[in-house]
This record gives structure tokens, C-alpha cells and sequence, in this order.
């Protein structure tokens, strides 16, 4: 498969042969299309990220569970899966806020702080001791 921007549907590579030209794929986890931004990468990451968090859901509601292990499990299970290739992404500023929301999310979801409770995010990552940590690791990799 080819990404390509033009809008034929198939071209001749003489080595090759005849390949198909798609708007986008993923190869080795990683989505690749033919815009020029990560925006897509990022929201497909966050996405398969909010789907193992809404899994662990009776981990979360285990009053067991030390939070902890609770912070643990976030770090090992669903960050991972969010920054995986990250090494690759140009991140704007949108796409900051958007990884700075998903991680809020993320741990309002683990304390089961509903939005309604009035709950600033400060108070929110003070309870946690600011463990606030994807768009920095996301900006250290693009050095």
C-alpha cells in the first residue's frame, strides 16, 4: 500500500508491481496517512487508551485496591498503550490539551470523581501527588 495525497486509486511501481494508494493504514501499530500532523495518531492512541481504562473499571471501584496500585495499573497499562511511538509525533498545542484532558480523565476516572462533584484539576492531581506526566514525556521525546 501507498499513502499518497494524489487521487488515483492504484499505481504502477516497477520493482513491485501494481499497488494500491490509500488515504491512510496502520503498520507496526502506528497509523500512518497522508496528512502532515499527528492528530489522528494522537486521538486513535487516546482512544484505544480510554477503552483498557473503561475495562479496569471494577478495579477501580475496589475499595481493596490501594490508590497506589491504582496508580500503578494506570501507568503500566494505559499510558503505555497511549504512548506507544510517541517518539514520532509533532505535538501543537491543541494536541497538548488534548493528551492534558485525556490524562485528567484518566485520573478522575481512577478516584471516580464525577465532573459534577466541582473538582478543580489541581485539587484532583494534589490528592495524587501531581503525578501529571504524559505531555511532558510526550515534549522530551521530540528533542
Amino acid at each position: 500500500m501507498i499513502v499518497d495525497r494524489e487521487h488515483d486509486n492504484h499505481r504502477e511501481i516497477k520493482s513491485v508491481g501494481r499497488c494500491e494508494v490509500v488515504p491512510s493504514f496502520v503498520y507496526l501499530g502506528s497509523l500512518i496517512d497522508n496528512s502532515s500532523s499527528c492528530e489522528n495518531e494522537i486521538r486513535r492512541r487516546i482512544q484505544q487508551a480510554r477503552v483498557v481504562m473503561t475495562k479496569l473499571t471494577q478495579k477501580w471501584r475496589n475499595h481493596n485496591t490501594s490508590k497506589a496500585t491504582k496508580m500503578s495499573l494506570v501507568q503500566s497499562l494505559v499510558s503505555s498503550i497511549f504512548l506507544y511511538a510517541s517518539e514520532a509525533w509533532t505535538v501543537e498545542k491543541a494536541d497538548r490539551a488534548r493528551i492534558d484532558g485525556f490524562e485528567m480523565w484518566t485520573w478522575r476516572r481512577m478516584l471516580r470523581v464525577p465532573y459534577t462533584a466541582h473538582r478543580t484539576n489541581v485539587s484532583i492531581l494534589d490528592e495524587l501527588g501531581n503525578p501529571k506526566i504524559l505531555s511532558s514525556i510526550v515534549s522530551t521525546t521530540q528533542s
